[in-house]
């Protein structure tokens, strides 16, 4: 008879140093902060841990923060429930992500464990808070602190950018009330939210995840009439026309939604990839290439929306506002998972080393333990 999981993850738990545990949208209505394990969320599971919670490490991806790319590299354990593992998450190189560590995967479905992608030590096919209810029987009688210490001077030394529409995410997020309701677009809005986003108890986040469907917007409809509390809506202007006519929706039900629509000329990812890797063959990415926008002042007074460019304002006025903020024309999202152009084509950096690329020398410094 095999040895049950639930105990065996235990027992790694307990020879652990440097755990992870990576949780995702599948965890959703476990008891997981009573394992008191530093976390790790996905796109989908922003909401599930406080920013000031003192377990809380990051969000990984494509476009990220170095400090939860840095534990996943240095951890000797990484327990992830409810969470797919896509390549947004882990990268392109799954041999090598979390190279020290032994990987538990918890799912209920058995087509996600199986599939290829990283290598899984113990796969564990099981309801999450079925799972997470049997473990937390098991005490570790670990408080991590060495660990913990080290990833608190990492985030110290590794702060994201506060400048363009970083800085006015920051700035909405300061604001923010813990009971509101935070739907975000997809495009440059889905990664900065992401990366800045300070999460508050009661916040409830919501986003496409993998679907990555411009337009999303007005998911903020159907979360204002199903919660009745304030819903903070972030989108950009190429993703707010692709459902610019839902604002005769939000007006005629009178829902309380701020939209927040960061103004950068156009498509701002399109305009970055032909930069880097079109040669600067810019086409059909702002107004220089064929792109045309409205006058959104215009287009709320259309349909009689309160309109404003300032935040604060914004969060304290009655009712739908269209909060139009202008960020760069050019910005770069950092810090990310690139490639470098190597002869014969492109190779991809390792997980742990995004750019803008710190340096080899303060990369083994960061690591070493």
């Amino acid at each position: 008879m095999a040895r049950d999981p639930v105990r065996r993850t235990a027992d790694l738990i307990k020879k652990s140093n440097r755990p992870i545990l990576i949780v995702g949208n599948g965890a959703r209505g476990s008891d997981f902060k009573s394992l008191k394990l530093p976390t790790i969320t996905t796109r989908l599971g922003i909401d599930l841990i406080e920013s000031d919670n003192p377990y809380f490490i990051g969000r990984p991806g494509l476009v990220s923060d170095r400090i939860s790319h840095f534990a996943v590299q240095t951890a000797d354990l990484i327990l992830t429930v409810g969470a797919r593992l896509d390549t947004g998450m882990v990268g392109y190189t799954f041999s090598d992500w979390g190279r020290k560590a032994k990987k538990i995967v918890v799912d209920i479905d058995k087509e996600e464990l199986n599939k290829p992608g990283i290598n899984i030590d113990l796969k564990v096919r099981m309801d999450a808070k079925m799972f997470i209810d049997k473990l937390k029987k098991y005490e570790h009688n670990k408080d991590y602190k060495d660990w913990l210490s080290l990833i608190a001077r990492w985030k110290k030394k590794y702060p994201l950018q506060q400048t363009g529409s970083y800085g006015q995410i920051k700035k909405i997020s300061d604001l923010a009330e813990k009971e509101d309701v935070i739907v975000v677009d997809t495009s440059s809005s889905f990664h900065v939210v992401a990366q800045v986003w300070q999460i508050k108890k009661g916040q409830i986040y919501i986003t496409t995840g993998g679907i990555s469907t411009m337009g999303y917007w007005p998911a903020a409809i159907g979360a204002s009439l199903a919660s009745e509390r304030r819903v903070i809506c972030i989108t950009g202007d190429g993703c707010f026309q692709m459902n610019i006519q839902e604002l005769a929706t939000v007006v005629k039900h009178k829902l309380d939604i701020k939209i927040f629509l960061l103004n950068n000329s156009g498509y701002l990812l399109i305009r970055n990839t032909q930069k880097t890797h079109c040669g600067n063959r810019l086409v059909g990415e702002g107004a220089g290439s064929g792109l045309g926008f409205p006058n959104f002042k215009k287009v709320a007074e259309a349909y009689g929306i309160s309109y404003s460019n300032n935040i604060a304002d914004s969060l304290k006025m009655k009712g739908a506002v269209l909060c139009e903020i202008k960020t760069p024309y050019w910005e770069k999202l950092e810090p990310r998972i690139t490639s470098v152009r190597k002869a014969g084509g492109f190779i991809n950096s390792p997980y742990e080393d995004l750019a803008p690329f710190i340096g080899e020398d303060n990369l083994k410094a960061a690591l070493s333990l």
